[in-house]
């Protein structure tokens, strides 16, 4: 649907973050740059503004999946956001590290949108299972991202952890939350029922024109709708009028291309 776009660009937007934000650290480090912190703390900074614009994304596609209005959810969430961001940088109680600071701080940022789009599922989860299963995967985050505030921070393989919990997770709560929800219940009738109303054909044709898109003789119909096999070759020749149509081959092709 029209909505597809957006969780595509959400994608994207979040793995650019990704990309410029994480690696940079791991890089520097590895070829022993002297100023990696402070250089891959100035990446992670100018790409915080592409996690907001994705996880931004993110939301408006839920909130069009749900046919809802996406303007006071979006406004809480970037509100909310920016200001636990700024505390995050600005605390003075936190661990004295920049770059762990600025990773919580997008952890939280993502939590925090994780858990509006969460909201927003409410008449589109199947059961009461599934949403538990999006407040423990989204929980899940939010212990990921403030642990960066920690001393876990010291272990050798934090960052890759991180690393790789943030594109698992980003990549984790849109397809639970697709395979999750619920089809969205229409008045749309089947392709056999829109081709029968659009011909006016009556409920007897129907079931005639079903026994010939099955392969059925005129005999077998015949037997199984329990009429003479005179009174099917008439239906069958004011079905091939109603449907413009010489034969039931061609009506045949014509319902496998409708359906």
């Amino acid at each position: 649907g029209s909505e597809y776009p957006l969780l595509q660009g959400a994608f994207i937007l979040v793995s650019v973050f990704g990309y410029y934000g994480l690696w940079p650290r791991l890089l520097l480090t590895y070829i022993g740059y002297d100023s990696a912190d402070a250089v891959s703390a100035l990446i992670l900074l100018l790409g915080l503004p592409f996690l907001l614009l994705g996880l931004s994304a993110l939301l408006l596609w839920c909130c069009r999946l749900q046919q809802r209005s996406a303007h006071l959810p979006l406004l809480l969430a970037w509100c909310t956001a920016v200001l636990v961001a700024l505390w995050l940088l600005n605390g003075e109680w936190m661990v004295h590290n920049r770059v762990r600071q600025a990773w919580s701080a997008a952890g939280v940022i993502f939590t925090l949108f994780s858990l509006v789009v969460m909201g927003l599922g409410g008449k589109g989860f199947v059961s009461a299972g599934a949403r538990l299963g999006w407040l423990g995967t989204t929980a899940a985050l939010g212990v990921v991202f403030i642990s960066g505030l920690t001393p876990l921070t010291l272990l050798s393989a934090y960052e890759q952890a991180f690393i790789l919990l943030f594109f698992l997770l980003t990549a984790t709560l849109p397809v639970l939350y697709v395979y999750r929800a619920e089809r969205p219940q229409g008045t749309k009738t089947s392709g056999f029922d829109a081709f029968f109303e659009r011909h006016g054909i009556s409920k007897r044709e129907a079931q005639i024109i079903q026994g010939i898109y099955e392969g059925r003789t005129n005999q077998e119909i015949a037997n199984r709708l329990f009429l003479s096999l005179q009174t099917v070759k008439d239906h069958t020749s004011r079905i091939y009028q109603k449907t413009f149509v010489k034969n039931r081959g061609q009506l045949t092709a014509l319902l496998r291309d409708i359906l």
